[in-house]
């Protein structure tokens, strides 16, 4: 677990690092953290869970500003990429971590 989510937090600091320019930028970072508890909802569960599970969300976006008829369309859109590490808790054995990057597009509704 501490080697997963030591990867996600160099890469994401390796990115910051290289892209802040001024206060003009119009990248943006956001960090989330959560915690869970996995709880027994059905019979069919075959082993007892302990311990919270941890996820970590970082997500790198930039502002479109309009340069594009589309970006105008739909409404000045951010888009970027998401990395995320999940801690799914205990069993480890059983339940594992998730590590997964995406790309993403952020649609305002007005």
């Amino acid at each position: 677990m501490q080697s997963g989510l030591r990867i996600l937090f160099f890469i994401w600091f390796l990115h910051t690092a290289i892209s802040v320019k001024s206060q003009n930028n119009i990248q943006t970072f956001q960090v989330a953290f959560q915690s869970a508890k996995l709880i027994h909802h059905t019979k069919k569960f075959a082993f007892g869970s302990n311990g919270y599970s941890l996820f970590l969300d970082a997500k790198i976006s930039v502002q479109t500003n309009g340069n594009k008829a589309w970006q105008q369309y739909y409404g000045y859109p951010r888009y970027g990429i998401n990395l995320v590490f999940h801690d799914l808790g205990k069993p480890s054995i059983l339940l594992g971590n998730a590590i997964g990057i995406y790309p993403f597009f952020d649609f305002g509704f007005l």
